[in-house]
This record gives structure tokens, C-alpha cells and sequence, in this order.
């Protein structure tokens, strides 16, 4: 009886926050009526608004977050930044409002699809989503923006996209309908290429084969999921112009819009694949960055940077990768790169003995910035051309046996050794963070000073000389 007693006085308390919810719903959108109605008066050149209209700016944004907070579609502060997202874009134009319905059910929705396949890709995968206000402005800010905008022009309701009539006005809704079918496009590809896709994306810089997961991955099941996510946008702004424009036969055709949306979507998953390839970050800072499980690694392959996610014994890491491929022009911003890292991955061409030379050079530099405590990897690449090999075996892993590091053999061309590369550099700098910690609660110095103030004797006065480098420019 207590139970029961206790199921009732739960769905009485939901009951009335739900009603007081809706009072203080009617009592805001009529106080913005009101101000509205004087304002107009006062000015004598602005509309009033429908006290219906600022209702359902206000109820249906409210509800539609309160659901998304509920399914974990959005964290707390993700919800208030959608709720002002929703009732400015709702204010403005409901064509702006069924395009961001578009964008927000369909990406909610592929969110939550296949999340234990998404969870075994992406180490670091939320259940629902759980978008933050961040997440939210960026992909609503600039519509935002946009619909304010556009109420300060033409004021809040609906127009159709004509340039003869209303020029600058139009351009604001085909700017709000890219931006929004910029970020859906985004987001189904996303979601959708991953799970779907039979092959590995490739770079869209370069077109090479990349890890699921690369930032700048793209996969023609991508590639095709972001363009029918634009359009889905494109054709929610398309049907809702048909039902709320008055004389839309007076105007320029609308059926463009959706092409429009479509192309915007495809575009802005690729433009956003290229600032991945190049600019994307998802590091740590150095304090603190064993206990948030991010680790940097200093990678000598190209000029890029880039980002790998790993599941190692149970624990998450996330690498960030520093590539500058050796080249001269950046060996002066070393330091900056390298400095706060764990491991570094020394790329060898077996074809090119002079390669190998460059190699000792960054191992010198290296131990003297870094002492010994960073993992070094010494990769031979190219195994494929064991014929044309210049390096010896012995004389490879020799040397790294000399300066405390570890050989591998590799070919990026039969994507051969690479995995096994990442996983064991991994495993060793989580081990070397490990003893550093169990160190520093013993009680030992662990400074940052004495630990990168290892001198470096220079043996080798050829290679002193070389110029900055790990490998050929192929």
C-alpha cells in the first residue's frame, strides 16, 4: 500500500510540473506579446506578433529539449543552449524551425542507431549523444545568428526565397539552410560511414587508406549519407514553405531549395574532412595527461596532425599525432611539437641509407630535450623492397638497441606492422606514465627540469652536420 501511496504522489508531483511548466509557458509568451504590442505602438513601423506565435516558440523548443534531455540526446547545458537555439529560430521564420527540426530528430535518432557497433569503433562513444551547449552552438550558433538577423530586416514570419523582392533577406534563409545542412550532412556521415562503410576512409588530403575513426576519414557510404542529409533539411524547408508562404506562386520557383540543402551537406562534410586532416585537436594538456588518459606522440610521417583512438587493457587512450615527415623547414619548430610528448615514432626509408643517418640526428635531439623517460620507436619502412635494402637488419636494430629504443618493420603500402607499431608504443608509454606516478608517491624527484637535462655526446660529427629528417619525402 506504501508502494502504491508512493507511484501516486510521483505521477501527482510530474502532474503539476507539467502544469506549472505550462503556466509559466502562457504567462511568458503573453508578457512578450504584450511588450511586443507596445512596441509597435511606440514605433508605429513594427508588426505586433501572434500571441500564438510566441507560444509556440516558446512550448515547442521546451519540449522537444525536456525529450532530448530525458533520452540523453543532450547534457543539461546542452538542453538551455538548444532551447534558446529553438526559440529564436522558431521566432524567426518556421521554415528556419522545421530545417532544425530536420537536423536535430534525424541526428538524434542516428545517434542512437547501432550504438553497440559505434560502441566497439569509438572507445570514447556516448550512449544518446549527451551534446553540450558547445556542441550545440556549434552547429546552431551561426543560424542563430542568422535568424536574428534576419528579424531585424524583414521581422519574424515567413517569406520565400526571392532575390528580386527581398535580396538581402533571401540570402540570410539560403545561408541558415547551408549552415544547418552543413551540420546534418556532417553528422550522417558520421554516424552512418563508419557502420556502414565495407572499406577504410581515406585521407581527403592525400586519398591514402587511414584508421577508422581518423579525423579527415572520408568513405563514399559517407559521402552519400551526407548529401542525402542535406537534403532531408532541404526538403523539410521546401514542404514547410509550400504550407505557411502566402502567394508562393507570385515568387521565384522554391523546388531549388532542396538541391540546394543537398550540395550544402555533401560540402560541408567534406570541407569539415579537410579542417580535420589539418587542424582538428583532441589532445591534453601536459599537466595531468596520464590521469586523463591522453598521450602525445611526436610522429615524423607528414606535415599534419592527427588523431587515434585506442581501447589498450581496458583503459582509453586517445593519441595525438604530430607529423612533420622530417622536413628541414620544420625541424626549427620542433620543440615547439615535441616537447610535451611521450613517445616518438622514427621513420627509416631500408632503400635510403642516408634516411637512417637523419634518424640518429632526432634521436640525439630528442634524448636531449626529452631524457630518457620518452619512448622511442625506430621504424624501417618499405619492407616491400627488401631487395633494394640499404639499411642492414643488424645494423638497424643495433642501433636501437644502443639508445634504449625499439626497432619495427613496416610498409605503409601493404599497411604491414603499423597497428602493431601504435598498440605496443601505447603500452609502453602508459607503463613508463606508471612508474612515474608510482615514483612520485614514493616520494622520489620526478622535476620537469632534471628529467629533460640529459646532455647528449655527439659521437657521430657526420650526422651533426645532416640536415633535419627521418625518411624520403615518398
Amino acid at each position: 500500500m506504501i508502494f502504491e501511496d508512493e507511484i501516486q504522489m510521483k505521477e501527482y508531483l510530474k502532474m503539476m510540473t507539467d502544469m506549472i511548466v505550462l503556466c509559466a509557458t502562457l504567462a511568458i509568451s503573453l508578457f512578450f506579446w504584450i511588450i511586443s504590442i507596445t512596441a509597435s505602438t511606440y514605433f508605429g513601423t513594427l508588426q505586433p506578433v501572434s500571441p500564438w506565435r510566441w507560444l509556440f516558440s516558446i512550448l515547442v523548443p521546451l519540449t522537444l529539449t525536456t525529450r532530448a534531455l530525458k533520452k540523453r540526446s543532450l547534457d543539461h547545458s546542452g538542453a538551455l543552449g538548444a532551447l534558446l537555439v529553438g526559440f529564436i529560430l522558431t521566432m524567426a521564420n518556421m521554415s528556419f524551425f522545421s530545417a532544425l527540426l530536420a537536423f536535430f530528430i534525424t541526428s538524434s535518432k542516428l545517434t542512437r542507431w547501432k550504438e553497440e557497433v559505434k560502441k566497439k569503433l569509438d572507445s570514447d562513444y556516448k550512449e544518446g549523444g549527451q551534446r553540450n551547449w558547445v556542441q550545440v552552438f556549434c552547429n546552431g550558433g551561426v543560424p542563430t545568428e542568422l535568424a536574428l538577423l534576419y528579424m531585424i530586416e524583414v521581422g519574424p514570419g515567413e517569406m520565400p526565397v526571392d532575390f528580386g523582392k527581398q535580396y538581402s533577406a533571401s540570402w540570410m534563409c539560403l545561408s541558415l539552410l547551408g549552415a544547418l545542412a552543413c551540420s546534418t550532412g556532417d553528422t550522417w556521415a558520421s554516424e552512418v560511414g563508419p557502420v556502414l562503410s565495407q572499406t577504410k576512409p581515406r585521407l581527403i588530403t592525400s586519398w591514402r587508406e587511414v584508421p577508422t575513426g581518423t579525423n579527415g576519414g572520408v568513405t563514399p557510404v559517407g559521402l552519400l549519407a551526407s548529401f542525402l542529409g542535406g537534403l532531408a533539411v532541404g526538403v523539410a524547408y521546401y514542404i514547410s514553405q509550400i504550407l505557411l508562404v502566402r502567394d508562393l506562386h507570385l515568387a521565384d520557383p522554391q523546388w531549388p531549395i532542396i538541391i540546394y540543402g543537398a550540395m550544402a551537406g555533401l560540402m560541408g562534410s567534406m570541407l569539415d574532412s579537410v579542417l580535420g586532416a589539418h587542424w582538428q585537436y583532441s589532445g591534453g594538456s601536459s599537466s595531468g595527461m596520464y590521469e586523463n588518459s591522453y598521450l602525445n606522440v611526436f610522429c615524423l610521417f607528414q606535415a599534419s596532425f592527427l588523431t587515434k583512438k585506442l581501447n589498450i587493457t581496458g583503459k582509453r587512450v586517445n593519441l595525438a599525432i604530430w607529423d612533420t615527415a622530417g622536413q628541414e623547414r620544420f625541424h626549427a619548430l620542433g620543440p615547439i611539437y615535441y616537447r610535451d610528448s611521450n613517445g616518438a615514432i622514427l621513420v627509416y626509408d631500408i632503400t635510403d641509407e642516408d634516411s637512417f643517418q637523419k634518424v640518429k640526428n632526432w634521436v640525439k635531439e630528442l634524448r636531449k630535450m626529452l631524457g630518457n623517460e620518452i619512448c622511442l620507436c625506430i621504424v624501417g619502412n618499405k619492407v616491400d623492397l627488401e631487395k633494394e635494402r640499404h639499411v642492414s637488419v643488424e645494423e638497424a636494430e643495433g642501433y636501437a638497441e644502443s639508445v634504449g629504443a625499439k626497432h619495427y618493420h613496416t610498409s605503409a603500402k601493404l599497411n604491414k606492422g603499423i597497428e602493431e607499431l601504435f598498440l605496443d608504443l601505447c603500452k609502453r608509454m602508459m607503463e613508463t606514465a606508471q612508474a612515474e606516478e608510482r615514483a612520485k608517491g614514493n616520494g622520489a624527484s620526478q622535476s620537469t627540469t632534471s628529467r629533460r637535462g640529459v646532455q647528449i655526446v655527439d659521437d657521430d660529427p657526420q650526422a651533426a652536420t645532416a640536415a633535419g629528417g627521418c625518411c624520403s619525402s615518398a
